[in-house]
């Protein structure tokens, strides 16, 4: 029942969007170039010989993975409130 909510859930959030899956891609390379910006041009922040886009995107990928997992699956626990009362 899991899994097929979740695909229920997957299928309905990119099916009424322009870009679709493009998005999740879009998303944490617009944070890299703010964050390659702010902290590596401005903020002088080191990123011990490793080129700072490559840096801050490997650190934005899984946090944005478990930020937009975590709001997803709680507005879905939310809606779905009769399945959960009922298990």
């Amino acid at each position: 029942m899991l899994i097929s909510l979740a695909l229920r859930d997957i299928k309905v959030r990119y099916r009424q969007t322009v870009l679709g899956v493009a998005w999740a891609v879009m998303q944490p390379l617009a944070f890299m170039a703010i964050f390659t910006l702010v902290f590596a041009k401005f903020g002088r922040v080191s990123s011990d010989g490793t080129p700072y886009p490559l840096f801050s995107y490997t650190g934005l990928v899984p946090w944005t993975f478990f930020a937009t997992a975590l709001g997803i699956s709680v507005n879905s626990v939310a809606a779905n409130m009769g399945l959960v009362k009922k298990i």
